[in-house]
């Protein structure tokens, strides 16, 4: 797995479960790999997590280049030896906001060979707060939340005649919450 720079994103490390959410954005979702597993993310232009792009491989490149420049002037560099890897090695110390990516192709000499790919994106942050206490335990909430559902009248008219109150307007999806019989 990839190390957590030490530069922390919006004081993520002053809160215990926001350093938790950055550690946690360095792990890409579903990133793709051309011909195999498709790219989700090709009109998206904001993350949290780590992104990974379709750039398209250089004709004798034998490494790639990875250079990340904010708006802010923050710079991070990174190598791998494919154009389409997530950008999780620099990711939790790329500030929020608007940065290019520009990912190069290498020869072995480190001759540059050609850019296979770049774009203009947004970091977005990670969730770090306000985590307040319970009110109640979350057991104890779901187990109030359901008492008060089962008295309702257009519930109890459902186990009674086993269908739907006909004069209740609101249901949805009755299937998502009714009881088979």
């Amino acid at each position: 797995m990839f190390r957590i720079c030490s530069a922390q994103v919006n004081n993520h490390s002053t809160k215990k479960f926001g350093a938790i959410a950055l550690k946690e954005s360095v792990v890409p979702i579903h990133p793709g790999v051309p011909g195999k597993t498709p790219f989700w993310n090709m009109h998206v232009h904001q993350f949290i997590y780590a992104p990974a792009f379709n750039y398209k491989i250089i004709d004798k490149a034998t490494r790639y280049l990875y250079k990340i420049v904010s708006t802010d002037g923050f710079s991070k560099t990174f190598e791998s030896n494919v154009p389409y890897a997530p950008l999780s090695p620099v990711w939790a110390s790329v500030p929020v906001g608007y940065f290019n990516l520009v990912v190069t192709g290498l020869s072995d000499k480190g001759d540059t060979l050609g850019v296979a790919g770049s774009g203009k994106y947004y970091r977005a942050a990670t969730f770090n707060g306000p985590y307040y206490e319970p009110v109640i335990a979350y057991d104890k909430s779901a187990a109030t939340a359901l008492d008060n559902l089962l008295k309702k009248d257009y519930v109890e008219y459902w186990f009674k005649h086993k269908e739907p109150d006909p004069s209740y307007v609101n249901y949805r999806y009755p299937s998502k919450f009714m009881v088979h019989w």
